[in-house]
């Protein structure tokens, strides 16, 4: 019998390297990353098509293709990567702020 109805377990998966560490992520039922990301645009009155979303695990995937850019990290898991926009470097090689220099020095950003 499961006492943890409104209980939602996530296992993940390290992506960060190859040591097959696992975990388990616990969320109450209906809440994730993209319901969390649209009240906080709610609030603070941003269009969720003007995000850029990073990421790399089964916890990104209900995210990266509902923002305005959804990037993988180059480490993250193929069903990710095959959901994103655009693809940057791992975590270990600073992925994030590499794709950010990159689209700040464009004089013509558009995602």
């Amino acid at each position: 019998m499961n006492n943890f109805t409104d209980i939602e377990v996530i296992e993940m998966s390290d992506t960060d390297n190859n040591k097959n560490l696992k975990w388990i992520v616990l969320n109450s039922k209906g809440t994730n990353k993209l319901e969390t990301l649209k009240k906080l645009c709610l609030k603070l009155d941003i269009d969720i098509n003007e995000v850029i979303f990073f990421g790399d695990g089964g916890n990104d995937l209900s995210i990266i293709s509902n923002v305005g850019l959804g990037v993988a990290m180059g480490n993250a898991l193929e069903e990710v990567k095959s959901q994103a926009k655009e693809i940057t470097l791992s975590n270990d090689e600073d992925g994030i702020a590499y794709f950010l220099e990159k689209r700040l020095h464009k004089t013509d950003i558009m995602w």
